[in-house]
């Protein structure tokens, strides 16, 4: 999901207070849903639980969860590079990057991976993968369910890339979410439809996108993560 606010065409620079107040408006907008969505789907995220101790070896399904962020991060970097090559030169940063990088510069970090480490990414699986998957597939197919699921998940992801008009950064964040999208319904589908484990995949890329913001990005040109 884009950050609320971010000007997709770069007009307007932001002051550390526009920065805190799109942080505010996030905060309040996912606070909101989590309050209305999380007493509706108590039970069954508690049953979804079971993925992790239903057999023995069963909480060797955690260790899976580092690996499928692997497993994303080095086929986004091979499409990167394939587009790279098609195209002849380095992908631009989009304005919904900058203005994540900027916000992270302002925001504290707890408040930061509290709401896009934890809160978003479990609001994000209850929307895309409990309901476009598991409740839906009671009525069609569950890979036409996952196909709406991937295809609606990387649009949303890309609506401030669209506006830019910038061939080679559309493609680069389409496909970067299309195969983000595409692991964690895949994730979600094989561990039972368990909306924990395909939450706990969407935490860790958060997480780990969160934490190399504050701590690798002022020391790293050109750096680049999956946030949402």
């Amino acid at each position: 999901m884009n950050a609320a606010g971010v000007d997709p065409m770069g007009g307007v620079s932001l002051s550390d207070e526009d920065y805190m107040m799109q942080f505010a408006e996030n905060a309040v907008i996912f606070g909101i849903l989590l309050a209305l969505i999380l007493p509706l789907n108590l039970k069954a995220l508690i049953r979804s639980f079971r993925v992790f101790t239903h057999s023995g070896l069963a909480f060797l399904k955690l260790l899976a969860v580092p690996g499928l962020w692997l497993v994303t991060i080095v086929a986004n970097l091979i499409i990167t590079l394939l587009i790279m090559a098609i195209f002849g030169q380095e992908p631009t940063t989009s304005e919904n990057q900058v203005g994540l990088e900027a916000m992270m510069q302002v925001v504290p970090f707890w408040a930061a991976l509290l709401l896009f480490g934890i809160v978003v990414p479990y609001i994000e699986e209850y929307f895309f993968r409990h309901q476009l998957v598991g409740k839906l597939s009671t009525k069609l197919n569950i890979w036409v369910c996952a196909v709406i699921s991937i295809l609606i998940f990387a649009a949303v992801h890309v609506t401030a890339e669209l506006v830019t008009g910038d061939l080679m950064l559309i493609m680069t964040s389409l496909f970067t979410y299309l195969t983000m999208s595409i692991i964690m319904t895949l994730a979600y589908i094989f561990s039972g439809r368990s909306l924990a484990f395909a939450w706990f995949v969407h935490a860790f890329n958060n997480i780990v996108a969160v934490c190399s913001m504050y701590f690798l990005l002022p020391y790293v040109d050109d750096f680049a993560v999956i946030l949402f």
